[in-house]
């Protein structure tokens, strides 16, 4: 994206503003003419006693005629210039207001576009979803990204009033005017180069600060490892060496930076050294019309060196802004499951799947013509060594993949058109491993439900067998919760976790291994409240514990992702899958 497009789409979503904008710089501009046109007449009062600027050129004669300064005095001069000063002070004010409220707003939006990002993405898409890229454009990016506004808006000041002054040259000293053109074009063409090269060093700094993101992403992800096999200092030498780049990337930046800044610097000594050789080869006795054309010459070479050191920070800030809509537009379509209508708040016949098939993409196994039924009520568990297709199973019924072929029939109806939100509501599901959010344990149980009764909440802390748990903490039920939870045992989170079931009422409870990372006390208890649970709703759970299943009587065998058998756990044992499964899992 270049900065014109940038501008574009900048000036598309606020024109109004942008249009306040540039009035408010075109008057800023001509308060500045007119203000240089006053210090000129008080000069020519100094030197000469006289207080008139007859020799000034005729318009700005005739402005500052108008305002009544040809006939009065250097103090009343001076004092119409305290008050231009003071105009011009707070205009510049309200200016830096409103930008900084366009520049807060620009930010906003790109934040939160980011933020919905995860609202309508589909798992597939967010397993593979760059998650230091996503952190670093929604915290520092789109900081960035957002001071480009603030850029923008200094661009068009300096732009703006560049033009008013080469208006002024144009018209009165049109050779000094020529000058500043083939000057100005041989800038542009020199300095073109530089902010390009300096574009690239940001751009790089950006893609490794994303690579940093994803490296401690992965080192927090892996500590215990790196611990135990005593490779912190590899993944930390990872880390340094990107830190380093971003260093290398930085530099680069400096040093084009730097490079075209100097450059720049010479244009006004350029224009100067240009005016100050044609006044004295060709109007020698210009006096006051020298000196204005000096001041503006002056100004025209501060804002030209603000325009192009505005531009290069235009170009620098883009990138960010080009990073956080390309993660902004990594959304994917909505799913055909996402359009259904049918709405569903309770479970009365029970679940079926009919030749239902998921392959995932790459080669992974799924499932394939799978047929099997779970009843309205009562306690499933699905069984079979790794890569059976049980967690595919259990992700169809749950609506995070779609079925690519057979469908799954929810009290008769067709899960692809039952409503997404309808749906959401009746189902509930507990991770291998619990994750605690940050914040206090209310929030964490009330997540996803409109309960605020105390009691009722209690009520299901008891169930899940924590109310003991609960009630020992000093804040209770406001108790802040650390990062995952670690001040909680694995056992503790799984029982709260349940706990959040319960209190969303939901019809449907998905477990996935609930005692891989429990104590026997805690597996026990797990159990128990299942049990007591299935008596009202349905509960399935995917387990490789043998001792979890004994005397349950609703099994469900996965191998090679086919549904194999289903039955109870007495006429399971004496079959060959029960061998086959727990024989591969080394269970006793």
């Amino acid at each position: 994206m270049t900065e014109f497009e940038f501008i574009k789409e900048v000036v598309k979503k606020y024109p109004l503003k942008i249009f306040v904008l540039l009035i408010s710089d075109i008057f800023g501009g001509f308060l500045i003419l007119v203000g240089i046109g006053g210090i000129v007449t008080v000069l020519a009062a100094l030197f000469s006693g006289d207080a008139g600027n007859a020799n000034l050129p005729a318009p700005l004669d005739k402005i500052l005629g108008y305002l009544g300064l040809e006939e009065t005095s250097s103090m009343q001069i001076l004092l119409f210039l305290l008050g231009l000063y003071l105009l011009q002070l707070i205009l510049d004010g309200l200016k830096k207001y409103f930008v900084a409220k366009i520049s807060i707003g620009f930010r906003k939006d790109i934040r939160q576009k980011l933020n919905h990002v995860l609202l309508n993405i589909d798992w597939v898409s967010f397993t593979v979803l760059d998650q230091g890229k996503y952190i670093n454009n929604l915290i520092s990016e789109s900081s960035t990204a957002g001071g480009a506004v603030r850029t923008l808006a200094k661009l068009f000041a300096d732009g703006l009033i560049t033009i008013i002054f080469l208006g002024w040259i144009a018209l009165f000293s049109f050779p000094t005017f020529a000058v500043f053109i083939i000057i100005s074009i041989l800038s542009f063409f020199i300095a073109q180069p530089l902010f390009q090269r300096s574009r690239l060093a940001t751009e790089e700094k950006i893609i490794v600060n994303n690579l940093i993101g994803n490296a401690i992403n992965d080192t927090k992800n892996l500590f215990k490892i790196l611990i135990v096999e005593n490779l912190v200092s590899v993944r930390t030498a990872i880390v340094d060496h990107l830190i380093r780049k971003i260093a290398e990337a930085e530099e680069k930046n400096s040093l084009y930076s730097t490079i075209t800044a100097q450059f720049l610097n010479l244009v006004p000594l350029l224009l100067i050294a240009s005016l100050a050789f044609y006044y004295l080869s060709f109007e020698k006795n210009a006096g006051e019309k020298l000196i204005f054309d000096l001041l503006i010459l002056q100004q025209i070479g501060k804002y030209f060196i603000s325009f192009q050191s505005n531009r290069q920070s235009l170009i620098n800030k883009i990138p960010s802004y080009e990073f956080c809509m390309e993660m902004a537009g990594k959304v994917s379509d909505v799913h055909e499951e996402r359009k259904g209508t049918v709405k569903i708040n309770s479970l009365h016949t029970g679940v079926v799947f009919e030749q239902v098939s998921y392959l995932h993409s790459g080669g992974y196994a799924g499932i394939t013509n799978v047929e099997c039924s779970l009843p309205a009520k009562g306690l499933v568990f699905i069984l079979g060594r790794s890569g059976s297709g049980k967690t595919t199973l259990v992700d169809v019924l749950l609506k995070v993949y779609s079925p690519q072929k057979g469908r799954v029939l929810i009290d008769g109806s067709d899960l692809r058109q039952i409503e997404k939100e309808s749906f959401s509501r009746i189902v509930a599901y507990l991770p291998q491993e619990v994750y605690l959010f940050q914040g206090s344990l209310r929030e964490n149980l009330l997540l996803g439900s409109d309960e605020r009764d105390d009691q009722k909440i209690f009520k299901a802390l008891d169930a899940a067998d924590c109310l003991d748990l609960v009630e020992n903490l000093p804040q209770g039920l406001d108790t802040l919760i650390s990062s995952g939870g670690s001040n909680f045992s694995g056992g503790e989170r799984h029982r709260l976790a349940l706990a959040r079931a319960l209190i969303r009422k939901a019809k449907i409870l998905v477990l996935d291994e609930p005692s891989s990372s429990v104590d026997r006390h805690s597996e026990e208890a797990i159990l128990k409240a299942l049990k007591t649970l299935s008596q009202e709703i349905l509960v399935i759970v995917i387990s490789h514990s043998r001792d979890i299943i004994q005397g349950n009587t609703n099994l469900i065998a996965m191998k090679d992702g086919n549904c194999v058998w289903q039955g109870n756990y007495d006429q399971f044992i004496d079959t060959i899958i029960f061998d086959d499964i727990f024989t591969a899992l080394n269970e006793k």
